[in-house]
């Protein structure tokens, strides 16, 4: 255990920055799983003719790509996740709404 004020304190602060980071972590993760279960609801649609439901859907994912575009740069810009790995997502959505367009 710390002994000094300070190292107590840098404990709490890591601490409360831990939490902070794991719930940007954990946003992330939501937002890009509820990005690619649109993606395969999407596809399904795309068999039938029900041409309201698909394009309902393609702006529910438009949405969802913006959002996770901004989630994904911003824990980037605070250090939570690293430039490489926000690369990587943001090439795996963008990959998957390509195939889409096609």
């Amino acid at each position: 255990m710390a002994k000094s004020n300070s190292a107590k304190k840098r404990i709490i602060v890591n601490e409360r920055n831990r939490l902070l980071n794991r719930s940007y972590k954990s946003n992330i993760k939501t937002i890009i799983k509820r990005y690619f279960a649109l993606v395969d609801s999407y596809n399904k649609f795309e068999n039938e003719n029900s041409k309201q439901s698909r394009e309902e859907i393609l702006n529910q994912l438009f949405e969802v790509y913006n959002k996770a575009y901004s989630i994904i740069d911003k824990a980037n810009k605070k250090n939570i996740i690293q430039k490489n790995k926000a690369a990587r997502k943001k090439s795996q959505i963008a990959k998957a709404l390509n195939k889409i367009k096609k």
